[in-house]
Protein backbone atom coordinates (compact mmCIF):
# COMPACT_ATOMS: atom_id res chain seq x y z
CA UNK A 1 0.00 0.00 0.00
CA UNK A 2 1.95 2.99 -1.23
CA UNK A 3 1.65 6.19 0.68
CA UNK A 4 1.34 8.61 -2.25
CA UNK A 5 1.66 8.95 -5.95
CA UNK A 6 1.89 12.21 -7.83
CA UNK A 7 -1.33 13.74 -9.10
CA UNK A 8 -4.85 12.50 -8.34
CA UNK A 9 -7.95 14.02 -6.77
CA UNK A 10 -9.15 14.42 -3.21
CA UNK A 11 -11.40 11.71 -1.78
CA UNK A 12 -14.32 12.29 0.62
CA UNK A 13 -13.37 13.00 4.22
CA UNK A 14 -13.18 10.17 6.74
CA UNK A 15 -16.01 8.99 8.99
CA UNK A 16 -18.15 11.63 10.74
CA UNK A 17 -16.87 12.81 14.12
CA UNK A 18 -18.83 12.19 17.31
CA UNK A 19 -19.66 15.87 17.91
CA UNK A 20 -23.21 15.14 19.02
CA UNK A 21 -22.03 12.52 21.49
CA UNK A 22 -19.55 14.98 23.02
CA UNK A 23 -22.24 17.67 23.23
CA UNK A 24 -24.67 15.30 24.98
CA UNK A 25 -22.01 14.14 27.45
CA UNK A 26 -21.10 17.74 28.28
CA UNK A 27 -24.78 18.66 28.82
CA UNK A 28 -25.21 15.63 31.09
CA UNK A 29 -22.07 16.63 33.04
CA UNK A 30 -23.41 20.16 33.55
CA UNK A 31 -26.77 18.87 34.85
CA UNK A 32 -24.95 16.29 36.97
CA UNK A 33 -23.05 19.12 38.71
CA UNK A 34 -26.26 21.12 39.18
CA UNK A 35 -27.86 18.21 41.05
CA UNK A 36 -24.78 17.13 43.06
CA UNK A 37 -26.02 18.89 46.25
CA UNK A 38 -29.03 16.54 46.32
CA UNK A 39 -26.68 13.73 47.36
CA UNK A 40 -25.91 15.61 50.60
CA UNK A 41 -29.33 15.22 52.27
CA UNK A 42 -27.81 14.67 55.74
CA UNK A 43 -24.51 15.19 57.53
CA UNK A 44 -22.67 12.01 56.54
CA UNK A 45 -24.34 9.99 53.77
CA UNK A 46 -22.91 6.52 53.15
CA UNK A 47 -22.29 7.26 49.46
CA UNK A 48 -21.38 10.44 47.65
CA UNK A 49 -21.25 11.64 44.07
CA UNK A 50 -18.45 13.77 42.70
CA UNK A 51 -17.51 15.48 39.47
CA UNK A 52 -14.18 16.54 38.04
CA UNK A 53 -12.58 18.41 35.18
CA UNK A 54 -9.12 17.57 33.84
CA UNK A 55 -6.51 19.08 31.54
CA UNK A 56 -3.39 17.46 30.16
CA UNK A 57 -1.55 15.99 27.19
CA UNK A 58 -1.52 12.80 25.14
CA UNK A 59 1.96 11.79 24.02
CA UNK A 60 2.59 8.74 21.83
CA UNK A 61 1.79 7.06 18.52
CA UNK A 62 -0.94 5.27 16.63
CA UNK A 63 0.18 2.43 14.36
CA UNK A 64 -1.29 1.19 11.07
CA UNK A 65 -0.02 -2.08 9.53
CA UNK A 66 -0.57 -4.08 6.35
CA UNK A 67 0.91 -7.60 6.35
CA UNK A 68 2.51 -9.37 3.39
CA UNK A 69 -0.03 -12.21 3.67
CA UNK A 70 -2.37 -13.89 6.12
CA UNK A 71 0.12 -16.56 7.22
CA UNK A 72 3.02 -14.34 8.28
CA UNK A 73 3.58 -11.19 10.28
CA UNK A 74 6.03 -9.69 7.77
CA UNK A 75 5.13 -6.08 7.06
CA UNK A 76 4.02 -4.86 3.66
CA UNK A 77 3.30 -1.36 5.02
CA UNK A 78 3.61 0.45 8.33
CA UNK A 79 2.31 3.95 9.08
CA UNK A 80 3.06 5.73 12.36
CA UNK A 81 0.90 8.70 13.39
CA UNK A 82 2.33 10.95 16.12
CA UNK A 83 0.60 12.67 19.02
CA UNK A 84 3.66 14.51 20.35
CA UNK A 85 2.13 16.15 22.27
CA UNK A 86 -1.64 16.72 21.97
CA UNK A 87 -3.51 18.83 24.55
CA UNK A 88 -6.80 17.47 25.91
CA UNK A 89 -9.58 18.39 28.30
CA UNK A 90 -11.77 15.95 30.18
CA UNK A 91 -14.74 15.51 32.50
CA UNK A 92 -15.55 12.72 34.95
CA UNK A 93 -18.48 11.57 37.10
CA UNK A 94 -18.00 9.30 40.10
CA UNK A 95 -20.25 7.57 42.65
CA UNK A 96 -18.72 5.67 45.56
CA UNK A 97 -18.68 5.11 49.32
CA UNK A 98 -17.84 8.35 51.10
CA UNK A 99 -15.40 6.69 53.52
CA UNK A 100 -14.13 3.54 51.75
CA UNK A 101 -11.86 2.65 54.68
CA UNK A 102 -14.97 2.00 56.79
CA UNK A 103 -16.08 -1.08 54.85
CA UNK A 104 -17.17 -2.82 51.68
CA UNK A 105 -18.76 -0.67 48.98
CA UNK A 106 -19.66 -0.25 45.33
CA UNK A 107 -18.45 2.39 42.89
CA UNK A 108 -18.91 3.61 39.34
CA UNK A 109 -16.95 6.12 37.29
CA UNK A 110 -17.37 7.57 33.80
CA UNK A 111 -14.59 9.62 32.19
CA UNK A 112 -14.41 11.48 28.87
CA UNK A 113 -11.21 12.95 27.45
CA UNK A 114 -11.10 14.88 24.18
CA UNK A 115 -7.97 16.03 22.35
CA UNK A 116 -7.74 19.54 20.93
CA UNK A 117 -7.39 19.43 17.12
CA UNK A 118 -3.86 20.48 16.20
CA UNK A 119 -0.59 19.65 14.48
CA UNK A 120 0.83 16.83 16.58
CA UNK A 121 4.12 15.70 15.06
CA UNK A 122 4.79 13.67 11.93
CA UNK A 123 3.42 10.70 10.03
CA UNK A 124 5.85 8.16 8.56
CA UNK A 125 4.90 5.60 5.89
CA UNK A 126 7.11 2.63 4.95
CA UNK A 127 6.51 -0.05 2.27
CA UNK A 128 8.39 -3.34 1.98
CA UNK A 129 7.43 -3.89 -1.66
CA UNK A 130 10.76 -5.26 -2.92
CA UNK A 131 11.19 -8.52 -4.78
CA UNK A 132 12.88 -9.99 -1.70
CA UNK A 133 10.76 -8.14 0.85
CA UNK A 134 13.17 -5.24 1.23
CA UNK A 135 12.15 -1.69 2.14
CA UNK A 136 11.43 0.28 -1.05
CA UNK A 137 9.25 3.27 -0.14
CA UNK A 138 9.39 5.91 2.55
CA UNK A 139 7.39 9.10 2.98
CA UNK A 140 7.18 11.63 5.78
CA UNK A 141 4.43 14.18 6.34
CA UNK A 142 3.16 16.62 8.94
CA UNK A 143 0.45 14.98 11.05
CA UNK A 144 -2.73 16.84 11.99
CA UNK A 145 -4.92 15.23 14.67
CA UNK A 146 -8.56 15.77 13.73
CA UNK A 147 -10.12 13.74 16.54
CA UNK A 148 -8.91 12.08 19.75
CA UNK A 149 -11.74 10.91 21.98
CA UNK A 150 -11.47 8.47 24.90
CA UNK A 151 -14.52 7.34 26.88
CA UNK A 152 -13.96 5.07 29.91
CA UNK A 153 -16.60 3.38 32.11
CA UNK A 154 -15.61 1.54 35.31
CA UNK A 155 -17.82 -0.31 37.82
CA UNK A 156 -16.83 -2.53 40.71
CA UNK A 157 -16.36 -2.98 44.45
CA UNK A 158 -14.02 -1.56 47.06
CA UNK A 159 -12.95 -2.75 50.49
CA UNK A 160 -10.30 -1.77 53.06
CA UNK A 161 -7.06 -3.70 53.54
CA UNK A 162 -5.57 -3.63 57.07
CA UNK A 163 -7.59 -0.43 57.63
CA UNK A 164 -4.83 1.40 55.74
CA UNK A 165 -5.34 0.75 52.03
CA UNK A 166 -8.42 0.90 49.81
CA UNK A 167 -8.46 -1.97 47.31
CA UNK A 168 -10.78 -1.99 44.28
CA UNK A 169 -11.56 -4.59 41.64
CA UNK A 170 -13.72 -3.62 38.70
CA UNK A 171 -14.78 -4.17 35.12
CA UNK A 172 -13.80 -1.53 32.58
CA UNK A 173 -15.07 -0.57 29.14
CA UNK A 174 -12.99 1.69 26.91
CA UNK A 175 -14.02 3.41 23.66
CA UNK A 176 -11.24 5.10 21.68
CA UNK A 177 -11.72 7.18 18.50
CA UNK A 178 -8.74 8.69 16.63
CA UNK A 179 -8.67 10.54 13.31
CA UNK A 180 -5.63 12.03 11.53
CA UNK A 181 -4.69 13.79 8.32
CA UNK A 182 -1.14 13.91 6.94
CA UNK A 183 -0.03 16.89 4.85
CA UNK A 184 2.93 18.15 2.82
CA UNK A 185 6.35 16.56 3.35
CA UNK A 186 8.40 14.39 0.98
CA UNK A 187 8.79 10.84 -0.36
CA UNK A 188 11.58 8.52 -1.47
CA UNK A 189 10.60 5.58 -3.69
CA UNK A 190 12.73 2.98 -5.48
CA UNK A 191 11.92 0.09 -7.83
CA UNK A 192 11.08 -3.37 -6.50
CA UNK A 193 14.59 -4.60 -7.30
CA UNK A 194 16.32 -1.86 -5.28
CA UNK A 195 16.48 -1.09 -1.58
CA UNK A 196 15.54 2.22 0.03
CA UNK A 197 18.32 4.36 1.49
CA UNK A 198 18.17 7.57 3.48
CA UNK A 199 20.57 9.11 0.95
CA UNK A 200 17.92 9.00 -1.83
CA UNK A 201 16.63 12.33 -3.17
CA UNK A 202 13.65 13.66 -1.20
CA UNK A 203 10.85 14.54 -3.60
CA UNK A 204 8.56 17.22 -2.12
CA UNK A 205 4.84 16.67 -1.72
CA UNK A 206 2.29 19.46 -1.15
CA UNK A 207 -1.24 19.16 0.20
CA UNK A 208 -3.23 16.46 1.96
CA UNK A 209 -1.78 12.95 1.54
CA UNK A 210 -3.57 10.36 3.72
CA UNK A 211 -6.47 10.37 6.17
CA UNK A 212 -6.68 7.66 8.81
CA UNK A 213 -9.25 6.77 11.46
CA UNK A 214 -9.25 4.15 14.24
CA UNK A 215 -12.15 3.17 16.51
CA UNK A 216 -11.73 0.68 19.37
CA UNK A 217 -14.04 -1.08 21.81
CA UNK A 218 -12.14 -2.69 24.69
CA UNK A 219 -13.62 -4.53 27.66
CA UNK A 220 -11.46 -5.75 30.51
CA UNK A 221 -10.72 -5.98 34.21
CA UNK A 222 -8.84 -3.71 36.56
CA UNK A 223 -7.56 -3.44 40.11
CA UNK A 224 -6.39 -0.45 42.13
CA UNK A 225 -4.77 0.30 45.46
CA UNK A 226 -5.07 3.63 47.26
CA UNK A 227 -3.19 4.84 50.34
CA UNK A 228 -4.99 7.73 52.09
CA UNK A 229 -2.59 9.93 54.09
CA UNK A 230 -4.81 12.53 55.68
CA UNK A 231 -5.57 15.14 53.04
CA UNK A 232 -3.25 13.38 50.57
CA UNK A 233 -3.74 10.12 48.71
CA UNK A 234 -1.46 7.94 46.57
CA UNK A 235 -3.25 5.77 44.01
CA UNK A 236 -2.11 3.00 41.65
CA UNK A 237 -4.19 0.99 39.17
CA UNK A 238 -3.72 -1.54 36.41
CA UNK A 239 -6.17 -2.48 33.64
CA UNK A 240 -5.80 -5.43 31.26
CA UNK A 241 -7.91 -6.86 28.45
CA UNK A 242 -7.77 -9.55 25.74
CA UNK A 243 -11.25 -8.47 24.52
CA UNK A 244 -10.48 -6.00 21.75
CA UNK A 245 -12.49 -5.07 18.69
CA UNK A 246 -11.63 -2.29 16.27
CA UNK A 247 -12.19 -0.72 12.90
CA UNK A 248 -9.84 1.42 10.81
CA UNK A 249 -10.44 3.51 7.69
CA UNK A 250 -7.56 4.67 5.48
CA UNK A 251 -8.14 7.15 2.65
CA UNK A 252 -5.28 7.93 0.24
CA UNK A 253 -6.00 11.36 -1.18
CA UNK A 254 -3.35 11.41 -3.91
CA UNK A 255 -4.80 8.74 -6.20
CA UNK A 256 -8.31 7.67 -7.10
CA UNK A 257 -8.14 3.93 -7.87
CA UNK A 258 -8.48 1.79 -4.77
CA UNK A 259 -7.83 4.72 -2.48
CA UNK A 260 -10.03 3.65 0.46
CA UNK A 261 -9.22 0.77 2.80
CA UNK A 262 -11.37 -0.60 5.63
CA UNK A 263 -9.86 -2.85 8.31
CA UNK A 264 -11.85 -4.96 10.77
CA UNK A 265 -9.67 -5.87 13.74
CA UNK A 266 -9.81 -8.15 16.77
CA UNK A 267 -7.54 -9.99 19.15
CA UNK A 268 -4.33 -8.79 20.70
CA UNK A 269 -4.16 -7.33 24.19
CA UNK A 270 -4.51 -4.05 26.07
CA UNK A 271 -2.54 -2.85 29.12
CA UNK A 272 -2.89 0.31 31.19
CA UNK A 273 -0.92 1.17 34.34
CA UNK A 274 -2.07 4.33 36.15
CA UNK A 275 -0.87 6.46 39.06
CA UNK A 276 -2.24 9.53 40.83
CA UNK A 277 -1.22 11.85 43.66
CA UNK A 278 -4.05 13.94 45.12
CA UNK A 279 -4.52 16.58 47.81
CA UNK A 280 -7.95 17.47 49.26
CA UNK A 281 -9.01 20.86 50.60
CA UNK A 282 -12.61 21.03 51.87
CA UNK A 283 -14.89 19.98 48.96
CA UNK A 284 -12.10 20.22 46.37
CA UNK A 285 -9.42 17.70 45.44
CA UNK A 286 -6.49 18.49 43.15
CA UNK A 287 -4.70 15.53 41.59
CA UNK A 288 -1.72 14.93 39.33
CA UNK A 289 -2.28 11.83 37.21
CA UNK A 290 -0.33 9.62 34.82
CA UNK A 291 -1.39 6.64 32.72
CA UNK A 292 0.02 4.64 29.82
CA UNK A 293 -2.34 2.98 27.33
CA UNK A 294 -0.90 0.26 25.11
CA UNK A 295 -2.47 -2.21 22.70
CA UNK A 296 -0.83 -4.55 20.18
CA UNK A 297 -1.51 -7.70 18.21
CA UNK A 298 -4.98 -6.85 16.85
CA UNK A 299 -5.41 -7.88 13.21
CA UNK A 300 -8.07 -8.77 10.65
CA UNK A 301 -9.21 -8.52 7.07
CA UNK A 302 -8.78 -5.37 5.02
CA UNK A 303 -11.14 -4.36 2.22
CA UNK A 304 -10.46 -2.01 -0.68
CA UNK A 305 -13.22 0.18 -2.11
CA UNK A 306 -13.18 -0.07 -5.93
CA UNK A 307 -16.08 1.20 -8.06
CA UNK A 308 -18.30 1.38 -4.96
CA UNK A 309 -17.59 -2.26 -4.13
CA UNK A 310 -15.60 -3.58 -1.18
CA UNK A 311 -13.10 -6.26 -2.15
CA UNK A 312 -11.08 -8.24 0.40
CA UNK A 313 -7.48 -7.35 -0.31
CA UNK A 314 -5.32 -8.64 2.54
CA UNK A 315 -4.62 -8.69 6.27
CA UNK A 316 -4.16 -5.55 8.35
CA UNK A 317 -3.20 -4.71 11.90
CA UNK A 318 -3.27 -1.68 14.18
CA UNK A 319 -2.49 -0.47 17.67
CA UNK A 320 -1.63 2.50 19.83
CA UNK A 321 0.68 3.44 22.67
CA UNK A 322 0.49 6.78 24.44
CA UNK A 323 0.86 8.54 27.77
CA UNK A 324 -1.85 10.61 29.44
CA UNK A 325 -0.70 13.07 32.08
CA UNK A 326 -2.19 16.19 33.55
CA UNK A 327 -4.16 17.81 36.36
CA UNK A 328 -7.64 17.03 37.71
CA UNK A 329 -9.86 19.21 39.88
CA UNK A 330 -12.58 17.25 41.69
CA UNK A 331 -15.68 18.58 43.45
CA UNK A 332 -17.51 16.62 46.18
CA UNK A 333 -20.70 17.95 47.83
Amino acid sequence: MKAITEGGTAAPTILKKGKYMIKNIMLFWIFYNMFLPLFSTHAEPLYSASSSASFGVFYGQVEEIVYQDGDSRDYLSQLLWDMEPLLFWGVSMNFERRNPLDGFGFFTEATLKYGINADSGIMEDRDWAGTYGQLTNYSRHQNYTQNALILNLDAGVSFPLFKIFVFKVYSTVLFVDFAFESRDGYYQYVSSSDTWSDSLPKKPYTGAAINYKQMWFIGGLGASLALPLGACQIYFAFNVSPFISGMAHDTHLAYSYGNEFYDYLKGGFFLEPKAELSFAVSRFTIALFFSYKYTAGASGSTYTKINNRYIKSGVAGAGFSFIETGLTIKITP
